[in-house]
């Protein structure tokens, strides 16, 4: 919640339904709604540059994990067109895939190969670290148990 001074914050689960709602002292203004959907985009987004917002909100050490994984995707051309190849099944999934992610069957079925070519561009000695930074974080949101 945006004031004069101070901080911006507000207590912790409260969504702007709840502002809306009456949650907090006073309700939204169309300014702070403005404001609001202004902080709303893709986590990825094509900017004259690639803008990717959610490395920096990894846990812990966890950041290395997507970073590395992006170097390996897009540092040579001949990555980026193996990685073209290996999700061409799923090519035009763009709301399967932000609905539903792994559970998308044919997005399930192209990530192991993407990520197949994007190991293949971390160096090795730091495989094994991604490997089970990915691992780990798999096992934290996996839908299946």
């Amino acid at each position: 919640m945006r004031r004069p001074s101070g901080s911006w914050t507000v207590p912790a689960g409260v969504t702007f339904a709840d502002w809306v709602g009456g949650a907090l002292h006073r309700r939204p203004t169309y300014d702070d709604l403005d404001y609001h959907l202004g902080t709303l985009f893709p986590l990825v987004r094509p900017r004259g540059h690639l803008q990717i917002r959610y490395l920096d909100a990894q846990p812990g050490r966890d950041w290395f994990a997507p970073v590395a994984l992006l170097a390996g995707l897009l540092g040579s051309d001949a990555a980026v067109d193996a990685a073209r190849a290996a999700a061409a099944p799923a090519a035009g999934r763009w709301i399967e895939a932000a609905r539903y992610g792994l559970t998308d069957s044919v997005i399930a079925a192209t990530a192991p190969a993407v990520l197949d070519v994007a190991l293949a561009g971390v160096p090795a000695p730091l495989r094994a670290g991604v490997v089970a930074t990915v691992e780990e974080c798999f096992r934290r949101a996996w839908p299946f148990g």
